[in-house]
């Protein structure tokens, strides 16, 4: 795959650090929309096989924790695509996939939305499950197809902070970035 796009931000206090494989553009995009909506969903086992090498980069971790769907949205979609690809890197990886996390109410979608309508949004609509609740201590990286604001990562990342966990890590396949971020990390998979 040659060197991977992994662009590295710091999202909130509550996450250790956030990688994303590529930026959300050209295939990617198309990937995960297909992955996502057009019900591609045996695609999952080659993104998260692409996120597996960012991954080891976090170095020991506990624990996979998918960003949950609610209930209802899961059952009119099938599946879960961040369940699907904390799957595929628990397969790579030997790490176990932990559930950690409920949606507590059903959100918007949050394509179309501002950073603050984000943030609204998702605003308490995460809890821990009470049948799953981790020692503290724990390392755990939170999974999701792609980051646009990271409001919805944050927010999962706050109620995971409820454990006392030692780290939190953050890995997406893709990177929603504005255009004057994404020229830089092209320019730099260009000479990879």
């Amino acid at each position: 795959m040659g060197r991977s796009c992994q662009l590295c931000l710091r999202l909130d206090r509550d996450i250790t650090m956030a990688r994303a494989v590529y930026p959300y553009t050209g295939w990617v995009a198309n990937a995960v929309r297909a992955h996502k909506y057009a019900e591609e969903w045996d695609r999952g086992a080659d993104l998260a096989a692409r996120m597996a090498p960012i991954v080891r980069e976090f170095g020991s971790l506990d624990a996979i924790v998918p960003v949950p769907l609610h209930p209802q949205k899961a059952r009119r979609r099938g599946f879960n695509q961040a369940e699907l690809l904390a799957r595929g890197i628990s397969k790579s990886l030997g790490l176990p996939v932990l559930p950690l996390l409920a949606r507590s109410r059903e959100t918007r979608p949050q394509v179309g939305l501002g950073r603050e309508e984000r943030l609204a949004n998702v605003r308490d609509a995460f809890a821990l499950d009470p049948a799953r609740v981790p020692a503290p201590g724990g390392r755990f990286l939170l999974v999701d197809d792609v980051r646009t604001t990271g409001a919805t990562l944050s927010a999962c990342a706050k109620v995971l902070t409820t454990t006392g966990p030692a780290a939190i890590y953050v890995a997406t396949f893709a990177l929603d970035i504005p255009e004057s971020m994404l020229r830089p990390w092209l320019d730099e998979l260009a000479l990879a």
